[in-house]
């Protein structure tokens, strides 16, 4: 079963819909659609006390591998923060598979983390939507590239096939 071997999403964390904007798009923009973009480029992090110091560590390294590749000039365009007493921030969650939302939502919101998902590619791949980056996938051109053989595909998943209309 390719969900036990793979799992990386959290039932009901993807949302096909979550991003709508009108047609403009920006070059040079990696995110096209700013609608779910952080307000502040320090973005709170809490880590529940439950996880091992190795899993803290596996995201710490993560989050600082984001900041070093999104630094541009000497300056930082991302900064990971210990949450003190902001009311909005992301908080690591010990979960059944793994997942996050696309983008900003305004309140706390959950990176899903099963013990198969604490590696350092995945917890960043959480990281990146919860930063507003869908799957390629998702992509309003895939078609013009890609063709998908739906059969191959489990009818449970067709949802993640969906167009996000950026």
């Amino acid at each position: 079963d390719l969900d036990s071997q793979y799992p990386e999403v959290v039932t009901g964390t993807y949302d096909a819909n979550i991003h709508k904007q009108d047609s403009n798009r920006f070059k040079r923009n990696v995110v096209a659609n700013t609608n779910g973009q952080w307000p502040q480029p320090k973005i709170p992090y809490k880590i529940a006390q439950y996880f091992s110091e190795l899993d803290k560590k596996k995201f710490l390294t993560a989050m600082k591998t984001i900041e070093d590749l999104t630094r541009y000039n000497g300056k930082d365009c991302i900064t990971f923060v210990n949450q003190t007493n902001e009311k909005i921030y992301i908080q690591f969650v010990n979960a059944t598979g793994c997942g996050s939302q696309i983008g900003y939502q305004g309140k706390v919101q959950s990176i899903y983390l099963s013990v198969f998902c604490r590696l350092n590619g995945i917890v960043m791949h959480e990281l990146l939507h919860m930063l507003g980056l869908p799957h390629e996938q998702s992509r309003p051109d895939r078609d013009e590239f890609i063709e998908i053989n739906t059969t191959n595909i489990k009818q449970s998943k067709l949802t993640l096939l969906s167009f996000l209309v950026f």
